[in-house]
């Protein structure tokens, strides 16, 4: 079961980040940075390690505050609520109502490995989303069915491969139905000969739903078959933001292009 597709999405970006700045201890990985993404939009970020791409996605998903700057997801800021007529720290009802529209799948599949593969899927629907045990095993075994992985729903993390872990992570996310997926170097973590399945879930994503999807990747070949549109990162900002063709063919920045030559060893 893929998610539903919106009706009608409106011209508003979902994504909108004014400004944005982070800093660790004395390190500062995002500088001012302005991105906007509308509705349905494939968005590959790439670019060197410690560019921001990661911390963009953290921040998204509310795992990372900002230090300055706006966040805005679907119209609301998640940090900041409207209350009695004026702005205040947004309270824990409020960011996980926000939280609630994005899902996150991680470079380390992050699974529970108490749990099997049903569970693993069913788990946050049922304490989070309040579905019924059923209803949620329901969605789950829909979900593994289009990953490849309904034969694998009484097995343990631990007995599975790392492109079936990523691709229960996958699942466990979409189990969510949220309006954005956030992908963060899915791949990177496994064997070469297993990185082509996982990338066949995400093609289809991609393909058959309207979900918002932003992806962290070094795999250049698939972000310009898939991406919408490609930022590429450097130091904290966004150097060159173009359609996939522009950013392959002819970028107009020389790191990007230097970028590129190392990545595809041109």
């Amino acid at each position: 079961m893929l998610p539903a597709k919106q009706t009608e999405p409106g011209n508003a970006p979902i994504i909108q980040m004014q400004g944005v700045r982070k800093n660790f201890g004395t390190m500062t990985v995002l500088r001012g940075l302005d991105l906007e993404v509308p509705p349905s939009q494939k968005v590959a970020l790439i670019g060197p390690s410690g560019s921001g791409k990661s911390t963009i996605l953290r921040i998204l998903m509310t795992l990372e505050k900002i230090d300055s700057g706006t966040v805005l997801i679907d119209g609301e800021n998640p940090w900041r609520m409207r209350k009695d007529g004026r702005e205040v720290p947004s309270d824990f009802a409020h960011l996980r109502k926000v939280r609630g529209k994005i899902s996150m799948v991680f470079q380390q599949f992050n699974l529970f490995p108490h749990m099997n593969v049903l569970r693993n899927v069913t788990e946050a629907p049922v304490h989070v989303l309040g579905l019924s045990k059923q209803e949620a095993a329901q969605r789950a075994m829909q979900l593994l069915e289009m990953v490849g992985l309904r034969d694998k729903m009484d097995a343990h993390p631990a007995q599975l491969s790392g492109g079936q872990k990523q691709r229960v992570a996958i699942a466990r996310a979409l189990a969510m139905q949220p309006k954005i997926m956030l992908f963060d170097e899915v791949t990177s973590a496994l064997d070469p000969e297993l990185v082509g399945e996982v990338l066949n879930v995400l093609r289809r994503l991609a393909r058959e739903t309207d979900m918002t999807m932003l992806i962290v990747t070094h795999q250049m070949n698939f972000a310009q078959e898939i991406a919408d549109r490609v930022v590429f990162l450097e130091g904290g900002c966004v150097l060159e933001d173009a359609a996939p063709d522009v950013i392959f063919s002819h970028p107009s920045q020389p790191r990007t292009q230097e970028f590129l030559r190392s990545i595809l060893g041109a």
